[in-house]
């Protein structure tokens, strides 16, 4: 008997135009909370996603001066340490990208 993941939601239609749907609808989800976060909590967030089958990414970056992409490079020298997390930390959501193909994440900065 496999366990199921609570986190990924069987779609009713496998047509590449549900899964299309469903992508849009988590992105706009993931920057409404991302937007969120911003103003609740007087945070800068960046907040990349790259759709792995077509490369397109998509950007949310809410600081005003736009310097995040310079910093990322950087990112080692800064304090406190960044706390990188990836899918080896959920290990629910790391089965289910495995299933679905190379269950790569963003390359580590």
């Amino acid at each position: 008997m496999s366990k199921e993941s609570p986190w990924v939601k069987k779609r009713q239609s496998e047509s590449a135009r549900a899964k299309t749907q469903q992508r849009n609808r988590r992105q706009r989800s993931l920057f409404k909370k991302a937007k969120e976060f911003v103003l609740e909590c007087e945070s800068d967030v960046f907040l990349a996603v790259r759709v792995r089958k077509t490369g397109q990414i998509y950007i949310f970056d809410s600081s005003i001066k736009n310097q995040w992409l310079k910093d990322l490079s950087n990112m080692e020298s800064c304090y406190p340490r960044p706390i990188q997390e990836s899918v080896e930390i959920a290990p629910e959501l790391g089965e289910a990208l495995s299933k679905q193909g190379d269950g790569s994440a963003f390359p580590k900065v």
